[in-house]
């Protein structure tokens, strides 16, 4: 195996494992990172994408300028993850904006 995860939020839940699994595996970033980094999603209706607050203001004039009617608003959703490290360990990590902790052995 090279992670397990999963999430809690409803609509949302695929694209925060998405998200999880983009940047951990494409973009080699540890668990925790993945996590923590700003959410965006998508559910076409209503036709606007749902971004965090705390996404970066370049990514949101690209955005804007490709025609998203973006609806800026709070954290959403909550990821856990357990990664296997290249040393055969594992590596857990919980969701800053949840609760709880994924701890790895």
């Amino acid at each position: 195996p090279i992670a397990s995860l999963g999430a809690a939020g409803g609509p949302t839940i695929i694209t925060q494992v998405a998200l999880a699994l983009v940047r951990h595996l494409d973009f080699d970033q540890p668990p925790a990172d993945a996590l923590a980094g700003p959410r965006l999603h998508h559910q076409w209706r209503p036709d606007s994408l749902r971004i965090e607050k705390s996404m970066p203001s370049s990514l949101l004039d690209t955005l804007r300028q490709r025609g998203h009617h973006l609806d800026p608003g709070p954290p959403f959703g909550a990821t856990q993850m357990i990664a296997r490290r290249p040393d055969g360990s594992f590596l857990g990590a919980a969701d800053p904006r949840g609760y709880g902790t994924a701890a790895g052995w």
